[in-house]
């Protein structure tokens, strides 16, 4: 007599999986877009990567320029002005709102 629980679990096995190339074949043409939509999540990641480095978010000559303009907000907004980076204008942005209210500078 068998037993019918082993018999079901050999049934449920997948049969061995073969290449990437068969398993693609195996897909039918859906796999078509999910290979492009796969290609272009690669492509965003590489250029997001290259174009977003530290070094161009926030350049050391502008973290120098904080750093000597100290607590003085006039020499820190003017080093805002001169860099020109994304971390300049959240730190510009910030400098705008001195001696408001808390709830004013968090929105």
């Amino acid at each position: 007599m068998t037993n019918p629980m082993l018999t079901l679990a050999q049934e449920s096995q997948p049969e061995a999986l073969g290449s990437v190339f068969e398993l693609a074949t195996r897909g039918g043409i859906m796999m078509i877009p999910i290979a492009i939509c796969s290609l272009v999540v690669v492509a965003v990641v590489v250029e997001r990567v290259t174009v977003l480095r530290r070094n161009k978010v926030v350049p050391p000559e502008f973290t120098e320029a904080l750093d000597k303009a100290g607590s003085d907000a006039a020499k820190a907004q003017k080093a805002c002005d001169e860099g020109d980076s994304p971390a300049a204008r959240i730190v510009l942005a910030g400098l705008g709102k001195l001696g408001h209210v808390r709830e004013v500078i968090e929105k």
